[in-house]
């Protein structure tokens, strides 16, 4: 980011925080769709879309941390196992730090301990969703669908968290 936008950064600091694929993708739904009514869906539970437009979005926002994660602007063209390759060896690579949000304690406390002395870190960020969209229910139908359309993120989340203890390879490289 800070070469693509030229930005006059010495020495960056990145960090990243994963969630739970399925509970990222409701949120998102919920959040983006159902409350702001992206798509024409405010108010529309996922369960009370139309079977095509349904498919349509659960396709549309799969495995977006995985996308994120590799920074592929063609996904066709490189293929779902490079991509995940990719994504991968940038978590480990890239990034100084990365937490996982359904451990937030733990994400903070290594964010704390890598940072750089120019970041402040808060100790009390929020970890409940409180909107009243993160109420609705889903089948189990449709959150198997959700789980079959994000099964790279799925992987790449779990790679991250059975890596979580090993320390950054960007600033042992550094070292």
């Amino acid at each position: 980011v800070h070469k693509e936008y030229h930005l006059n950064v010495g020495n960056p600091f990145y960090f990243t925080i994963l969630r739970e694929p399925v509970k990222r993708f409701i949120s998102h739904y919920n959040f983006f769709y159902f409350q702001l009514g992206y798509d024409d869906c405010k108010g529309q539970s996922l369960d009370d879309l139309e079977p095509e437009k349904r498919e349509r979005i659960i396709n549309h926002l799969s495995n977006v941390q995985l996308q994120f994660l590799a920074d592929i602007r063609h996904p066709k063209i490189v293929g779902e196992d490079n991509m995940l390759r990719l994504a991968k060896s940038n978590l480990l690579l890239e990034y100084d730090c990365y937490g996982y949000i359904e451990d937030m304690e733990r994400c903070l406390e290594k964010l704390k301990a890598t940072a750089p002395d120019w970041l402040k870190i808060k100790s009390n960020f929020p970890t409940l969703n409180t909107s009243n969209s993160s109420k609705v229910k889903v089948s189990d139908e449709v959150l198997d669908q959700i789980e079959k359309a994000n099964w790279l993120d799925r992987e790449l989340y779990e790679f991250a968290i059975a890596h979580m203890d090993i320390a950054p390879l960007k600033l042992e490289a550094a070292k």
